[in-house]
């Protein structure tokens, strides 16, 4: 701006972007002027002196603007658009308030230079200034209601004739003042040698000169114990009538610094976000305004708030848990003064991890103890509790709750601690309910509480083996010491550790299937349980014992003598038993045996279907309640349970890899296994299914012809349910892995089987494996570079399955085996009795006397109308397990009456002379004719998609065993 030559003087004046200060006779901000300068064009001045005397208004005002712009500059950084444009102060007044958004401060002639203590005024206080801006703040904000009126720092508001609502409102005008005050200071960063200033600290006077400091008063807003000195106050009121509880509650709960009395702090957010919540609420309270500053907040956030609360006699104090079960839970009552404490309470269980609430009771005492309905209620399937207790006063207009810092309970029920230790039976898959279920829901409905313990709490989840899948319903106190596969001799050398740790007061244990199973009948199994009781007194001595025997199982192939061994393992375990139980810790026997049905209370012929999960829990809960008095008796078992319902997979995917095809799908709740359904397109092959279900979501198919188109269908299955296929995938192999291993023999020795093989083109080493089909065991997979291998430390007289891999960098191709061998056992007789005749235009059936010692035999033929008959041999041999031996053989394009028919029998690659030869004889069939070319063409394409001459039985001796059977889903029964 250009101004023309002339005199001018500077006038400063007490009103800027964030503040105005006026006098108190009119509404013109004070102002200053300096002395005349003469000014032309071109000149420039500086250094203007602008004098202001101290013992005036005007000079004091200009004091009380230093602290206004700072004060005001907070009030700028939190201002709605809505709130008036900055804050106007009055000065001098009648002491210092606050009224329609104008701040009243009070002041006085006194020449503050005459003495430091007599500038400890208002109009000097920065922490009085900052006070009155709070108002202005709640007042603009829309959440105070301040009927005003003589309050005291350290007093309770709610006595006397002033009603409870006046007193709280008071208290939380108050409060929230000196609080915003403080942070505002706080906030900007005053600089050190501001008159009456110190972080945390509140400062007043008298605003009656002069100002002793006897007079003066002032305290930490951060703790009960004011430094000491002149005027300082010393005093700890509680309760939401306190303007000093509300103001310290408030710090604790948005300041960072850990406070010094209560040695608590939230740190919940900014002055920002404060506002934001209150302008919302509208609160007139500290009631109204804790609970919107908690709403929304994270169980963190809300358990520190409720420490603060209870740090500053807002909520109630020292909640204790009573030790017997059900437990007495007792408070201190806290809130008010002791004329006005909370007497209405609202005890709230509540889960540990997240703060959800269990179950609210209200009750006017200071204590509370759940019934045994109740606790059970409360506690049932909580592996971890915890409880507060939320205050209120109960007067009207009622206030709270406000809530005590939670504490932690361990439930213990009236029926102590049980560790249920068992195998696949007691662990369950995915989808089940399980047996410990039905127990524990038995237990509830008798208003008994139970406290199960153990290291897992779910079934077993096949794709991780080290987390746990789910329950059809896990509502249940479901912790536990069972695993797949489990047995004695493994729980043996852990259940010392797990008394130790879990502390139970009993143990269910159902384990031996799998003892009995792999590790060699009843009387190892005994021997191993003798050791696993042992240690399990050895953590404690008083334990009770229950103690299960075994299921049967429905037979497998070569296991007939597994039941006979469990019979056996029933009826010596009472005894054994009976000499190991001791009136300190007693045992007893749970006869699981004896009702379970393995046709129709197991999904796959051992593992309980819903039915079976009832009769164990029966068996257990009538043995708790007959040795234990634990428990009544179970009750009825129903007849029919629903089981799970499988759905088909929703996508299944084939990506071409080195190895083959690596296929994926979607996993299918409830699923035990999944069926892989394969054919090989090119070759014009029809969908097979694999023999085993494959225990995971994805599978390696190797082996397989490079330039051939492959398809798969996964289905899922869960015992013997299977669901509907998956959508087709499919993929074109390029294998890099080495073709399949062919010319694979074995041949037994007492205690030995040797493994040859032919060279496998671009193999670089062999890996071979196998196992003992006698008792399951799998044998060591061993690597070699040449083309033989000899297992030595065999069983004699055991069937083995031996296989072998060539690998190259890539990895190993497609395994090649051959007719298991039998130990101890040479060559087998040579077969006698073949008969064969026509049973169809082209087929003929062949039957043979079986020869004792035979593991396969091979199926020999000739073609009298070839030019040169030779004799064939069938590519696989037939499994010689039936008593009866047959073949059924088709595709006999020459007719059934030119073929003739010899039988091999062998133990491995032991084989017996060659039988005498039978030609096929005719039948009198209605059907019996030539066949037409027509029909002789499509028999013969019938033949090329069959992939070989002809028909062999499903279950063909020529074995491989498969390279991943560990994991595979019901291999023989393992669990």
């Amino acid at each position: 701006m250009d101004f023309r030559a002339g005199e001018y003087m500077l006038k400063v004046v007490t009103d800027n972007e964030v503040g105005v200060i006026h006098t108190g006779n009119d509404s013109n901000p004070y102002y200053v002027a300096s002395g005349p300068y003469r000014w032309s064009p071109g000149n420039a001045y500086s250094s203007v002196n602008v004098d202001i005397a101290n013992n005036t208004d005007t000079g004091r005002s200009f004091a009380l603007l230093d602290a206004l712009r700072t004060v005001g500059a907070h009030y700028q950084s939190i201002r709605r658009s809505d709130w008036q444009s900055k804050l106007l102060v009055i000065y001098p007044a009648t002491g210092s308030r606050m009224s329609g958004g104008v701040i009243y401060t009070g002041g006085s002639s006194l020449i503050c230079s005459s003495g430091g203590d007599h500038c400890n005024e208002d109009a000097f206080d920065w922490t009085v200034l900052a006070h009155e801006a709070g108002h202005v703040v709640a007042d603009e904000g829309g959440f105070v209601s301040s009927p005003g009126g003589s309050h005291g720092i350290c007093d309770n508001a709610w006595q006397g004739s002033r009603t409870k609502q006046d007193a709280l409102g008071l208290a939380w005008s108050e409060g929230w003042a000196s609080f915003y005050g403080l942070q505002a200071l706080q906030a900007q960063g005053v600089p050190a040698g501001i008159p009456n200033y110190s972080p945390t600290v509140y400062h007043d006077g008298s605003i009656s000169p002069p100002n002793p400091s006897t007079v003066v008063f002032f305290y930490n807003i951060e703790t009960a114990n004011a430094a000491s000195g002149a005027g300082a106050l010393t005093c700890a009121p509680t309760g939401e009538d306190s303007e000093l509880a509300v103001q310290r509650v408030l710090w604790d709960l948005y300041d960072s610094q850990v406070d010094a009395d209560s040695g608590e702090t939230a740190a919940w957010g900014t002055m920002n976000d404060i506002i934001t919540k209150l302008t919302a609420d509208g609160s007139t309270t500290f009631s109204a305004a804790y609970k919107a500053l908690s709403a929304g907040r994270n169980w963190q956030d809300r358990k520190a708030g409720q420490k603060v609360l209870a740090a500053h006699g807002m909520g109630p104090k020292t909640v204790t848990v009573g030790t017997t079960s059900p437990p007495t839970i007792s408070w201190s009552p806290a809130g008010g003064t002791s004329n006005h404490p909370n007497n209405r309470f609202e005890v709230q269980f509540v889960d540990p991890a997240n703060g959800q609430s269990i179950k609210s009771v209200t009750v006017a005492t200071t204590t509370y103890t759940p019934t045994l309905q109740e606790w059970n209620q409360i506690t049932i399937g909580r592996p971890g509790l915890a409880v507060q207790v939320g205050g209120r006063q109960a007067t009207a207009p009622a206030t709270g709750p406000y809530f005590s810092e939670p504490v932690n309970i361990t439930p213990t029920g009236n029926g102590g601690k049980i560790m249920v230790v068992g195998d696949s039976i007691t662990n369950g898959h995915e989808g089940d309910y399980t047996w410990r279920y039905r127990l524990a829901k038995h237990f509830a409905a008798n208003s008994l509480n139970v406290d199960f313990v153990g290291p897992y709490r779910g079934t077993f989840n096949m794709y991780a083996k080290d987390t746990s899948a789910t329950y059809r319903d896990g509502n249940f106190d479901s912790d536990h010491f069972s695993l797949w596969g489990w047995h004695y001799a493994d729980a043996k050398n852990k259940i010392r550790g797990m008394v130790q740790t879990y502390k139970p007061d009993y143990l269910a244990v159902a384990l031996g299937f799998n003892d009995i199973a792999w590790y060699g009948g009843a009387d190892s199994t005994i021997t191993s349980m003798r050791d696993f009781i042992a240690e399990a007194r050895a953590a404690n001595p008083d334990l009770k014992i229950l103690v299960s025997n075994v299921v049967n199982r429905s037979e497998l192939d070569g296991w007939s003598w597994l039941n006979p061994a469990i019979s056996d393992y029933k009826a010596k375990l009472p005894g054994v038993v009976t000499s190991l139980s001791t009136t300190r810790s007693p045992i007893h026997v749970v006869d699981v045996n004896s009702t379970f049905n393995h046709a129709s209370d197991a999904y796959d012929g051992l593992h309980p279907n819903g039915v079976g999960e009832y009769k164990i829990a029966k068996a257990f809960a009538d043995a708790f309640a007959t040795r234990f008095a634990i428990g009544s008796a179970f009750g009825s078992v129903p007849s029919s349970v629903p089981g799970i319902t499988l759905t088909a997979p929703g996508w299944a995917t084939a990506q071409v890899v080195p190895e083959g095809i690596q296929l994926k799908w979607a996993r299918v709740y409830g699923a035990g296994g999944y069926y892989i359904h394969t054919r090989d397109v090119t070759a014009g092959e029809p969908f097979h299914k694999l023999p085993y279900p494959i225990a995971g979501d994805n599978w390696l198919s190797g082996g397989l012809i490079k330039g051939h188109t492959y398809e798969y269908r996964i289905t899922a299955a869960h015992g013997t349910q299977e669901s509907a296929a998956s959508p087709i995938a499919s993929g074109v192999a390029n294998p890099q892995t080495p073709p399949q291993t062919e010319g694979v023999k074995l041949i037994p020795g007492q205690t030995s089987v040797e493994v040859t093989w032919k060279p496998t083109p671009g193999a670089t080493k062999y890996e071979v494996y196998g196992q003992d089909q006698t008792t399951g065991a799998w044998l060591p997979t061993v690597t070699v570079t040449g083309t033989s291998y000899t297992y030595t430390g065999l069983a004699t007289d055991h069937r083995y399955n031996i296989a072998v891999a060539g690998v190259n960098a890539v990895g190993a191709g497609a395994p090649g085996g051959a007719l298991p061998a039998h130990t101890g056992r040479g060559a087998p007789p040579a077969v006698t009795g073949v008969d064969t005749w026509q049973i169809g235009p082209a087929e003929a059936r062949i039957e043979w006397n079986p020869s004792y010692g035979a593991i396969g035999y091979w199926i020999e033929y000739l073609d009298h109308t070839q030019a040169s008959p030779t004799w064939s041999r069938m590519p696989y041999p037939l499994d010689a397990a039936t008593l009866d031996p047959g073949f059924s053989a088709g595709y006999l394009f020459s007719g059934p009456t030119n073929y003739s028919f010899r039988i091999v029998a062998a133990n491995g690659g032991l084989e017996a002379a060659a039988s005498a030869p039978a030609r096929v004889r005719p039948q009198n069939l209605a059907a019996s004719r030539t066949l037409t070319d027509k029909e002789l063409a499509k028999l013969r394409k019938a033949s090329k998609e069959a992939g070989y001459l002809f028909k062999r039985l499903p279950d063909s001796a020529f074995g491989v065993p498969p390279q991943n059977a560990g994991d595979c889903y019901c291999l023989q029964g393992r669990r």
